[in-house]
């Protein structure tokens, strides 16, 4: 019996790395789409940021036209001084003057203003480029990362379907049908060690007298709360190291 506990044990372990396998493969597509729903986040940063600057350079220039037609139209007012006639035309030609310079003023602060800004958002997109690059490569490695695993994982599946008909073809179909009955109802694994006198399946406590049982390896015996079959570890050191 003790022999077929451990091809049991063994036959456990395979399932076992065949449904971790799987579970890598099958989070494989959301992992990689959480990569490139975070690297499309920090590529619509780093175009806001581009926008943003284009922005300020679109009202920088509209700003610097503004203050050339007025600085022309100044020098125009100030010209008229030499021609006026009158002293109600030449106060009414310096107060034109005053407007139109105090509005040049507040153009050139303006654009001092946006200059400002957009030195501040040159600094800042060259922050979000060095890092969207950053995330992009970080991305790409992992991604190659993920495909990698995924491959292995192929590959492992394969070797351990091997590994799982051998083992079949040695286990005693009245066993093997024990084993399947139980895969029906729980969750993986089935074949489970006791440790500390706990089932490692549901991690209840068992009687002393079916522990004792356990170790003698003469049965399969059920955990009497969750139906596992059981073993100690000790008794099947050789089957626990197998890849």
């Amino acid at each position: 019996m003790k022999e077929q506990l451990e091809l049991l044990v063994k036959l456990q372990m395979c399932d076992s790395a065949i449904i971790r396998a799987q579970r890598i493969q099958e989070e494989h597509p959301q992992r990689i789409k959480q990569l490139e729903e975070t690297l499309e986040k920090e590529r619509k940063e780093l175009h806001s940021k581009e926008k943003q600057l284009e922005e300020i350079k679109k009202k920088r220039i509209g700003k610097e036209q503004d203050l050339a037609i007025a600085e022309e139209k100044a020098g125009k007012a100030k010209e008229k001084l030499s021609s006026v006639k009158t002293n109600k035309e030449y106060q009414a030609a310096l107060k034109e003057i005053e407007v139109i310079e105090m509005q040049n003023s507040k153009l050139e602060e303006e654009i001092l203003i946006l200059m400002e800004h957009s030195d501040h958002i040159k600094r800042t997109l060259e922050n979000t480029e060095e890092h969207f690059k950053l995330i992009m490569k970080k991305t790409e490695e992992k991604k190659r990362e993920l495909e990698k695993k995924s491959e292995e994982c192929t590959k492992g599946i394969e070797e351990r379907k091997k590994m799982r008909e051998e083992f079949l073809s040695h286990i005693e179909s009245k066993l093997l049908n024990q084993y399947q009955r139980i895969k029906q109802k729980r969750a993986d694994p089935i074949v489970v060690p006791v440790e500390d006198s706990c089932c490692q399946g549901c991690h209840m406590n068992i009687p002393p007298q079916l522990f004792n049982e356990i170790k003698k390896c003469q049965t399969i015996i059920k955990c009497p709360h969750c139906s596992r079959i059981l073993y100690w570890k000790k008794n099947h050191e050789a089957a626990s190291l197998a890849p």
